[in-house]
């Protein structure tokens, strides 16, 4: 585990890449559940209900049943489809990728107490918190970023914790 990092900071870490993936399973038991529903349905249909004969429904009552139920489900997965790329570009845009780098911002203050805080989307759109600490004070500033750069000087740890956030090794 890199020093710069908490125990916490590093399982984020480790984790982040993985998020996609969640989504993913999200997505494949949603469907999963959807179809033993299906199959529920159709196993009590099929069953004469309690108070009705032990007659069957007639083929053409049945095949029209059968369509309707069809119909019902191929929009719910549409529905379930939009609804996951949805949720993908939302994913995109999610501030789920961080770099932290601690160091220590004057010689007489050890103990890597400041820090850079790089938090971003998949885009490199986000911001960068640094927090200098000194003896007398502490001072938070934070920076604004687009596409990875931001409009304001960065410093080289900030731009460390740009290089982790996005993945790129220190």
């Amino acid at each position: 585990m890199p020093a710069h990092l908490d125990p916490t900071q590093h399982l984020a870490q480790l984790l982040a890449p993985l998020t996609p993936w969640f989504a993913l399973a999200a997505l494949v038991l949603a469907l999963t559940g959807l179809v033993l529903a299906v199959v529920a349905a159709a196993g009590r249909r099929s069953r004469p209900r309690d108070g009705e004969g032990s007659g069957q429904r007639a083929p053409e009552s049945n095949r029209l049943g059968y369509e309707t139920d069809l119909a019902s489900l191929q929009s719910r997965v549409r529905a379930l489809e939009a609804e996951v790329a949805e949720l993908r570009a939302e994913l995109r845009r999610s501030l789920r990728r961080l770099g932290v780098v601690r160091y220590n911002a004057f010689e007489d203050v050890g103990a890597d107490l400041s820090f850079s805080l790089a938090l971003m989307s998949d885009e490199g759109d986000g911001v960068v918190l640094t927090g200098l600490y000194g003896r007398e004070e502490t001072r938070v500033y934070s920076k604004p970023l687009s596409r990875g750069t931001s409009a304001y000087p960065l410093s080289a740890e900030e731009q460390k914790a740009i290089a982790l956030a996005r993945g790129e090794s220190s």
